[in-house]
């Protein structure tokens, strides 16, 4: 393997690597180089042509890196190219599994092009890359990324040589030849039929199958038939559900209304808190949500404003499905419940 990424088996994640490949987890901060020797790069960016050629002209090489995923295939490249223009171009690629990400592989281009320089004595170069979020991590000298921390050594090595190396961003797809070679070899490299250079999972992966499992999960509890009963009846499906508490924040006033637990003497009746579930309004009517949201009078007023709010745009003040289509209903919404869970202790003297 040409990247120096430790193995990691973590129980608890192993379900999510793909054919027992590892995982790329953060580096320990015993590999990082010592504080004194930290120093993040710095970099310019390249938009235009005449600054490319100005920046080829104050620099011996240029090396661009590039890295690609294509039919759910990676692939990184680098493309040496002396500033002169007077000797073919250096094309080195690798292949990376198919589960990498193109943040990998945009890092591990710049790092074997940074071996490339040490390795083949070459000073004074100028690396470009596309990858702003690459190069901006690697701006960061105490990084745990393992390919920044890899880098920052090769660097270090190449400082201690007396090479120099700066580095820039280039616009991809700006019709630099460089940038362009660069990206071709990638793409061909992602298709290359062999053993992968590099095949460590990124943690971004297994963080988004997690989420996905976790989603399933909580759609398929949502929608069993014995489970979130009062929620389901507010809220008939899980996407219902996301779209309500994405616009709506659950908060505390909320969290009672879509749970049906709370203040309210329903609630506080059927675990013995209280000795009825009557509301204070008459004194015979059960006190459950429905009952203070549309008929209890001491919210009237409060009721008032939401309702005439909603009745002008056409909305069901009582149905959460249509309240969230619209701002101001949802805003609406959101005070008036706040209003009666503010005031319902007080109210129910309890």
């Amino acid at each position: 393997m040409v990247a120096d990424v430790e193995t990691s088996k973590l129980s608890g994640v192993t379900s999510f690597l793909p054919h027992e490949i590892s995982l790329e987890n953060p580096c320990p901060p015993s590999k990082l180089l010592h504080p004194s020797d930290r120093i993040g790069i710095r970099f310019e960016e390249i938009t235009s042509t005449p600054e490319l050629t100005q920046a080829g002209a104050n620099h011996t090489w240029l090396i661009f890196t590039d890295g690609s995923k294509i039919d759910d295939r990676v692939g990184a490249a680098f493309v040496v190219k002396d500033s002169a223009n007077t000797q073919p171009s250096v094309i080195k690629k690798f292949k990376l599994h198919d589960d990498c990400s193109v943040f990998q592989a945009e890092m591990l281009a710049v790092q074997m092009a940074c071996k490339h320089i040490i390795d083949h004595h070459l000073t004074d170069v100028l690396i470009l890359s596309d990858s702003k979020s690459g190069l901006t991590e690697l701006r960061n000298g105490s990084s745990y990324n393992r390919f920044a921390v890899n880098i920052h050594k090769l660097l270090h090595q190449a400082r201690s040589s007396g090479y120099t190396i700066e580095f820039a961003w280039i616009k991809a797809h700006a019709g630099f030849d460089g940038n362009e070679e660069a990206d071709l070899a990638a793409k061909a490299a992602a298709r290359m039929r062999r053993i992968p250079d590099f095949q460590r999972v990124p943690i971004s992966l297994v963080k988004h199958q997690n989420r996905q499992k976790c989603k399933e999960s909580a759609k398929t509890l949502y929608m069993n038939p014995n489970t979130c009963v009062h929620t389901r009846s507010l809220l008939p499906t899980y996407n219902t559900l996301q779209e309500f508490i994405k616009i709506v924040r659950p908060d505390f006033a909320t969290t009672q209304v879509l749970t049906n637990h709370g203040y309210h003497k329903e609630y506080l009746h059927r675990f013995h808190i209280v000795a009825d579930d009557r509301c204070p309004c008459d004194d015979q009517t059960p006190q459950t949500w429905k009952h203070l949201l549309t008929q209890c009078p001491r919210f009237a007023s409060a009721r008032y404003n939401h309702e005439m709010i909603s009745r002008l745009l056409n909305i069901d003040p009582y149905n959460l499905s249509e309240i969230i289509r619209k701002d101001d209903t949802a805003k609406s919404f959101k005070a008036y419940i706040t209003n009666i869970v503010d005031h319902l202790k007080e109210f129910n003297q309890t």
